[in-house]
């Protein structure tokens, strides 16, 4: 959103020894419990002492390693970065906001959080941009006669509910319910995601699930979470503070914490800012005027994220169809196997070789889009589908093993398909 030689110059908080940075610093008192005691927004000046990565910070504070695995095609010889030891006091200073992220966290939870611990990946293409070719037309795979392929690289990461990457996130969210507080106290136009609690009426069974997380305070199944998604309105940006139910928040949260990056976050800064320097004028933005602002780039945002989310299936199917390939060309190379990895942003998880034949169970039809949702084993996670030769919907039912293998594979069209195996029942003695 901004050139570089601003967001990796004066906005960068990478190492600079001897420099100052200019920050906004959200600061909150919490009590044991996660409470929200006491909070303050003000200018600051910082400098980057150290810079650590949440694979140091994991193991720093002896929590599992979130990356499960990576891997790249063409494959690359770079070695894995090795974890430099986090000093004594840093190591201190992140075990105290460890100790109280979480508990704000669990404060959430009990408030109703929805959380699951699920599969994510990243995707990377190397070059970027991408280099212009000549003279390739791409009629059919040929991925060993081209020499200028760009690098696929991947990282499949657990959502560890202790993980670094949780605390930074739930840092995020206290700052972001901070600035919603200031908003209200100082009655500042802001933008508010809010979302609506389900009606539970008419569904009592979803209460006992919800009165079951909030007590337990453990990770939904990828079934309550499905069952419970079904459920759930649609979150909504609002120019009052409102509840966020899938949050666990019920006084109010503004987004704040991109400000190089997303443009309504830069708003809200700038808001802060003008109130810091000007506590008695007007506000800079007027209630109509954020509204009128976010309909201009709500359109603009969507068609980002569709397109952000295409553009990388695209190449998540790229890479799975060169191993393929791959596979199909050198059959001693098979046992290699294809390595797991989430196949792309849209529920597309953890395929693997794609000679494999995979076990699992169906969860849930979609009519509207003819795909299943099943749970493939050894891994059990979500995986959407359309299947080969594969029975009536009607006459199956949701829980039923199946058995499938990778029938074709489509990156022009993003499409994915199984062929259907019949399970093929031991002879009864």
């Amino acid at each position: 959103m901004l050139p570089k030689w601003l967001t990796q110059g004066p906005c960068s908080l990478s190492p600079a020894p001897n420099k100052t940075k200019y920050v906004m610093t959200f600061s909150a008192l919490l009590d044991v419990d996660g409470k929200i005691l006491d909070s303050k927004i003000h200018p600051s000046r910082i400098r980057n002492t150290q810079a650590i990565s949440y694979e140091q910070a994991n193991h720093a504070l002896d929590f599992s390693p979130t990356a499960l695995e990576r891997g790249a095609h063409p494959p690359t010889t770079t070695p894995s970065p090795s974890l430099a030891p986090v000093s004594p006091e840093s190591t201190k200073d992140l075990r105290v906001l460890s100790k109280f992220a979480f508990a704000h966290f669990g404060k959430r939870q009990a408030d109703g959080c929805l959380y699951s611990e699920n599969i994510n990946t990243q995707l990377k293409v190397d070059p970027h941009p991408l280099t212009r070719t000549t003279n390739f037309t791409p009629c059919a795979p040929n991925y060993e006669d081209f020499d200028q392929l760009p690098t696929i690289s991947y990282l499949v990461e657990k959502n560890h509910q202790r993980s670094s990457n949780n605390m930074v996130a739930e840092c995020m969210v206290i700052a972001g319910r901070v600035a919603a507080q200031y908003f209200k106290k100082h009655n500042i136009p802001a933008l508010y995601p809010t979302q609506q609690p389900p009606d539970l009426t008419a569904h009592p069974e979803l209460g006992q699930l919800l009165k079951h997380i909030s007590t337990t305070k453990s990770p939904m199944s990828f079934q309550d979470l499905l069952a419970l998604k079904n459920h759930l309105s649609f979150s909504f940006i609002d120019t009052s503070p409102g509840a966020n139910f899938s949050m666990g928040i019920h006084d109010g949260y503004v987004r704040v914490t991109s400000p190089l990056r997303r443009y309504l976050d830069m708003v809200h800064h700038w808001q802060l800012k003008h109130h810091l320097l000007n506590p008695t004028s007007p506000p800079l933005f007027s209630t109509d005027q954020l509204a009128t602002l976010f309909i201009s780039i709500h359109t603009t945002l969507a068609k980002m994220r569709i397109l952000e989310k295409r553009t990388q299936r695209f190449w998540l199917l790229n890479y799975i169809a060169r191993i393929e390939a791959e596979c199909t060309k050198s059959p001693d190379t098979i046992h290699q196997a294809f390595p797991s990895i989430v196949a792309g942003c849209l529920r597309h998880e953890l395929l693997r070789n794609p000679q494999a034949i995979y076990r699992g169970k169906l969860v849930m039809f979609l009519p509207e889009k003819n795909e299943w949702i099943a749970n493939l084993l050894p891994f059990g996670v979500p995986v959407h589908f359309s299947i080969v030769g594969f029975p009536g919907p009607e006459k199956l039912q949701p829980d039923l093993e199946v058995e499938m293998i990778i029938h074709t594979l489509a990156p022009d069209v993003n499409a994915i398909k199984f062929a259907y195996i019949p399970i093929q029942e031991p002879p009864k003695e």
